[in-house]
């Protein structure tokens, strides 16, 4: 018979200066003001639960924070929490997995020392959320707010063509009113059953950084849930605390995380190749996510742009605008000479035939062979002033031919509510090589209340810049945010260009773009000329 004095909530508190000395002010008691929410929120609590804090070889006041309230007790004269005392390890990991064994509960509660939580009971609320849910529900995350007040994260997506992003970040938190299923909940506020603990066999202490997106991966595939509930609210205050000094908050620790992730699951936490997911994991729980994995979509036929562009006034005027919009840009921020430039998605070559028309060595890509016909044959019979645009097909053996060909490869009008951008991201950043740009345009919307819980959405402007930002760390990515309309236009810059050390992040929204000498946008007689007569030939 089991101990009926047994708790059955677990709260695991990992802690490594998280005391007031480590704050950003020297003042702020990151941990001290965890553990007093705890015990306002739990001190009417009727579930059995118990509190175990794990400190990592502390050099601040934290250690001796926690020693006081391991001395204290609850109305009941229970002890506050049980303190475990280690010398420094620097992996989370280890903390977490001691803590696990160190616990009685059958539901495990994992804290991060600078979080605070504000829904009283919640003990009680996660205890029924899984007494009430399917059985295979593992793994709970409530609300995450940022010291602002707003949803920071409301659970994540990783396998998604925008890669590892926040669900609901922005929102006001009173529209997040249902749970939603998810990749994976924030580990600063992790809840998952031991049933889980157990069969994934506890978190790899080889990973410094991602702990719960790997063990995420793990519970996946053996056959659990994850939820991001609504009903529990908490703040985590990371923006208050200084960097420590630990080699999981550097560059170097969070690449080695990636590296060690990618070996032992083959896609990246941060910017999975999700054709690669779907090869290795056909069959798995993984790809759970229908809309993500919900079978192949049929290959659209390559678009009539020639024939848009030259019957429809609307058409031909929003090519000019995105054709300026890119050709500022190159004149604007792009330090070095400019002369070959891949288009990658080219559709029947009407950007690659505006490129070629000013004087650019153009080439144009794309993975539906018509279109690649239709393309050759539109502008076969046209005049460039320099050289005629080049096509070919993607993926083919020939694109070999052309890594690191290109001083810009440009990706325009990616919608991640309709397709996967990071195989055109990976392809441009082939193209353009380690010393080429890499330009892009997307379309993107302001989240809304009655979209931001939907599994696929398109692009929020800032997303843009930080889904770049994760997959290319080592460019600098400029960008500026799509309105009116306009979309949001994101520049990545080598390392190698003249100005990669400037503070710039921002490109000018484009109506103060006023360089005399950029490029005007190609005119209609121009297209027109192109898209009459081997348009209708081709047709």
């Amino acid at each position: 018979m089991g101990d009926p004095c047994a708790p059955r909530v677990s709260i695991l508190i990992p802690n490594f200066n998280n005391g007031a000395e480590s704050s950003l002010t020297g003042q702020t008691d990151l941990l001290g003001d965890l553990l007093q929410s705890l015990h306002d929120t739990l001190k009417d609590d009727p579930t059995p639960l118990e509190i175990v804090a794990h400190d990592d070889g502390s050099t601040d006041d934290s250690l001796a924070t926690l020693r006081a309230w391991a001395g204290r007790t609850w109305r009941g004269g229970q002890p506050f929490l049980t303190l475990l005392e280690h010398e420094h390890t620097g992996v989370l990991s280890i903390a977490a997995n001691r803590l696990v064994r160190a616990a009685r509960g059958s539901i495990l509660v994992r804290l991060d020392g600078d979080i605070t939580v504000h829904t009283p009971n919640w003990c009680q609320i996660l205890c029924a959320v899984f007494d009430q849910a399917d059985p295979r529900l593992g793994v709970l995350g409530p609300k995450q707010l940022n010291e602002q007040g707003l949803v920071h994260a409301f659970g994540d997506w990783v396998l998604h063509p925008k890669g590892y992003h926040h669900i609901a970040q922005g929102a006001t938190p009173s529209v997040i009113r249902q749970a939603v299923e998810c990749d994976h909940v924030m580990g600063c506020f992790y809840v998952f059953k031991r049933a889980v603990y157990d069969a994934v066999g506890g978190f790899d202490e080889a990973i410094l950084r991602g702990q719960t997106v790997d063990f995420g991966v793990g519970a996946r595939l053996k056959g659990f849930r994850c939820w991001a509930i609504p009903q529990v609210e908490y703040v985590h205050r990371h923006s208050s605390r200084a960097l420590r000094d630990t080699r999981a908050d550097t560059q170097d620790g969070v690449d080695d995380a990636r590296q060690v992730f990618e070996r032992k699951w083959g896609f990246d936490r941060i910017t999975p190749d999700l054709d690669a997911v779907r090869a290795r994991y056909a069959g798995t729980p993984l790809l759970w996510n229908p809309t993500v994995f919900g079978g192949a979509a049929s290959a659209e036929p390559a678009p009539r742009a020639w024939d848009d562009v030259q019957h429809n006034p609307d058409a031909l005027k929003r090519f000019q605008q995105t054709f300026n919009l890119l050709a500022k840009t190159i004149t604007t921020y792009c330090r070095r000479d400019v002369r070959k430039i891949a288009v990658i998605r080219c559709g029947d070559g009407v950007l690659p035939h505006a490129l070629a028309v000013r004087g650019f060595h153009a080439l144009g890509v794309d993975e539906r062979p018509d279109a690649v016909s239709r393309a050759e044959s539109v502008t076969a019979g046209q005049t460039y002033p320099v050289a005629p645009p080049r096509f070919t097909a993607w993926p083919d053996a020939s694109e070999t031919d052309y890594d690191g060909w290109a001083d810009i490869a440009m990706v325009a009008n990616i919608d991640a509510q309709t397709e996967e951008p990071g195989r055109l991201w990976r392809l441009a950043q082939r193209l353009a090589g380690p010393d080429g740009y890499i330009l892009c345009t997307a379309k993107t919307e302001p989240a809304r209340a009655e979209t931001v819980l939907l599994p696929r959405t398109a692009f929020a402007p800032s997303e843009v810049s930080q889904a770049l930002t994760q997959l290319w760390p080592d460019r600098k990515v400029l960008t500026s945010p799509g309105q009116n309309g306009v979309p949001t236009v994101a520049l990545a810059m080598p390392a190698t260009d003249p100005a990669f050390g400037s503070d710039d992040t921002v490109l000018p929204a484009p109506g103060s773009w006023a360089r005399p000498d950029a490029p005007a946008a190609v005119s209609n007689s121009a297209v027109a000329s192109a898209a009459a007569g081997p348009a209708s030939e081709a047709a």
